[in-house]
C-alpha cells in the first residue's frame, strides 16, 4: 500500500477528531452561556396589591359614568333621526339639509366626546396612568429585582404571552415579586 494512501487515512482520522473537539467544544461553549428565564404574571401579581385593585374599581367605576353620558347623547341623536324620518316628508328641501346637517352634528359632537373619554389621549388614558402608572412602576422594580438576584436574562410575562403550553408553577417568579412589593 502506497505510502500517500495512508497518510490520507491518517489526515482524515485527525480532521475528524479535529472537528468533534471543536464541535464538543462549540457545544459546551453554548450550554455554558445558556440564558435562564423565568416566568412570571403580572395580572395575579397587581391583583395581589390592594392599591391597584382600588385603582381599577375607580377607573372602571369612572368609564361606566363616562360611558352613561355618551349613551345618554347617542339617545338624543336617535331621537333627532327619528324624528326627522318621522316628519321628513313634511320638509322642504332647505328644512331636510338643515335636519340631516343637524343629526351630522350630533353624531360628531358624540364622537368627539367618545375620543375625549376614552381616546388614546383622553381623560379615562391620563387617569389610567396617573393611578397605575406608579403601581406598575413598583412591580417592575420589584421583578428586576428578582431578575438578578436570580440571574434571568428573560422573564416572560404570561399575562401578555398567548401560546405558553406548559409551565411549571414551583418555578414562578410570582410570589418573590410579590413578597418584595409587601416590605
Amino acid at each position: 500500500i502506497p505510502l500517500c494512501y495512508w497518510s490520507t487515512i491518517l489526515m482524515k482520522i485527525t480532521m475528524k477528531r479535529f472537528l468533534l473537539i471543536i464541535t464538543i467544544a462549540f457545544s459546551t461553549v453554548c450550554f455554558a452561556n445558556a440564558q435562564r428565564i423565568g416566568y412570571l404574571n403580572s395580572e395575579n401579581i397587581l391583583n395581589q396589591i390592594p392599591e391597584y385593585v382600588i385603582a381599577t374599581q375607580n377607573l372602571d367605576e369612572l368609564a361606566d359614568s363616562y360611558k352613561s353620558l355618551i349613551e345618554v347623547e347617542l339617545g338624543k341623536v336617535d331621537k333627532l333621526y327619528r324624528n326627522y324620518q318621522n316628519n321628513k316628508s313634511y320638509y322642504t328641501a332647505s328644512q331636510k339639509q338643515s335636519k340631516e346637517n343637524q343629526i351630522i352634528e350630533a353624531e360628531r359632537a358624540v364622537k368627539e366626546m367618545q375620543d375625549e373619554y376614552f381616546g388614546e389621549g383622553g381623560v379615562m388614558a391620563q387617569k389610567s396612568e396617573q393611578l397605575l402608572g406608579p403601581i406598575r412602576e413598583r412591580v417592575q422594580a420589584a421583578i428586576d429585582t428578582v431578575s438578578k438576584q436570580r440571574g434571568y436574562q428573560l422573564v416572560i410575562d404570561l399575562a401578555v404571552v398567548t401560546g405558553v403550553v406548559y409551565f411549571d408553577d414551583s418555578q414562578s417568579l410570582d410570589n418573590e415579586v410579590i413578597k418584595i412589593l409587601k416590605q
